[in-house]
């Protein structure tokens, strides 16, 4: 991330919104700035940063309604094969948002709290969160609990028409079918809330984490 605030309120917010944001170590530094392009990956980059962009000026009105912007929706899925670089592209939407003084955050779906008592306050902070990046969709525990908490997050930021990206190594189809099979009609349900919440994105290239 870049330089601190200009005043001491500046930089203690700024480091707040850090320290919310889900990151640490190299994920920081993710920019799209830096990131490496190639041809598979370059229109995406671009359309994830034009996104990021316009979300900025949606959190800076004083009247924030979702009305288009670059995606067409508040949201993005990026969908491609593992190591194809989606996470990282949302780290940088989130780490050009928290420099930009909006409040961002970035959580795997591994790491979403299970549907019990305590999990109920954490389900809603992470519906109310203002710019969701929710990191590799499908490996998260497939139980009935742990998909209706997903569930939950989702349905709640596509009535919201909250600014949300979703990164998946599943295509649309087979990520419907891996859902449905832990009952309750998941998949569909899902995938219903999913395409209304986002663009669907793909993204190709060979696994980066080998290059």
């Amino acid at each position: 991330m870049s330089g601190g605030g200009q005043t001491t309120a500046d930089s203690a917010r700024r480091r707040a919104l850090i320290n919310s944001c889900g990151l640490t170590g190299r994920w920081l530094l993710a920019t799209f700035e830096t990131a490496e392009r190639d041809k598979h990956n370059r229109a995406v980059i671009a359309m994830i940063r034009s996104w990021a962009r316009w979300v900025r000026g949606w959190a800076e009105s004083p009247n924030p309604v979702w009305a288009g912007g670059p995606a067409g929706k508040p949201g993005v899925l990026m969908y491609g094969p593992p190591g194809a670089g989606k996470s990282w592209i949302g780290a940088c939407a989130v780490n050009m948002l928290v420099d930009n003084g909006v409040a961002a955050r970035f959580l795997r779906t591994v790491d979403m709290p299970k549907h019990d008592t305590e999990a109920v306050e954490a389900l809603a902070d992470i519906e109310r969160t203002p710019v969701l990046v929710l990191d590799d969709l499908g490996a998260e525990k497939r139980t009935e609990r742990a998909l209706e908490c997903l569930y939950l997050v989702i349905d709640g930021r596509a009535h919201a028409e909250a600014p949300t990206i979703v990164t998946t190594n599943w295509r649309p189809d087979p990520l419907m079918g891996l859902l449905n099979a832990a009952g309750a009609g998941f998949g569909d349900k899902l995938l219903s809330r999913l395409h209304g919440l986002c663009e669907f994105v793909p993204v190709g290239g060979p696994d980066r984490r080998k290059l």
